[in-house]
């Protein structure tokens, strides 16, 4: 089977945008366990800052 370089270059491509979606996220789960939210914390900021968390992508 033979994959034409232009098929080679757009999987390459796909392959660099995992990988930084990938790091960013680890990057926000590595500050959020540093955070130790409680629920409770959670729901206060989210009354007092008048933020949606839960529609946060």
């Amino acid at each position: 089977m033979t994959v034409s370089e232009k098929t080679c270059q757009k999987l390459l491509e796909q392959l660099k945008q995992t990988e930084h979606m990938l790091q960013n996220s680890y990057m926000e789960y590595d500050n959020n366990k540093t955070q130790e939210f409680s629920t409770e914390n959670l729901y206060t900021k989210k009354l007092s800052l008048g933020i949606n968390l839960d529609n946060k992508k």
